[in-house]
C-alpha cells in the first residue's frame, strides 16, 4: 500500500486524497484501497478442486 499511495502522491495533492487535508482517507482513497485489497484477495485465494479430485474418481 505504501508504494500506491507514494504512486498517488505523484500525481495528486495531499488535499485531494484526504478528507480534511490532514489525515483521514476520502472516499477515492477508500475506493482505492479496496481495489488493492480485493485484488490480493483475489489473487491469493486458493482454486476450488475440480469435482472429480474431490470424488476420488
Amino acid at each position: 500500500m505504501t508504494s500506491l499511495c507514494t504512486e498517488l502522491l505523484k500525481r495528486k495533492q495531499n488535499a485531494d486524497l484526504t478528507g480534511n487535508g490532514i489525515n483521514p482517507p476520502n472516499d477515492f482513497d477508500h475506493r482505492i484501497y479496496a481495489s488493492e485489497i480485493a485484488a490480493l484477495l483475489i489473487k491469493q485465494s486458493p482454486r476450488a478442486a475440480p469435482v472429480s479430485a474431490a470424488n476420488g474418481t
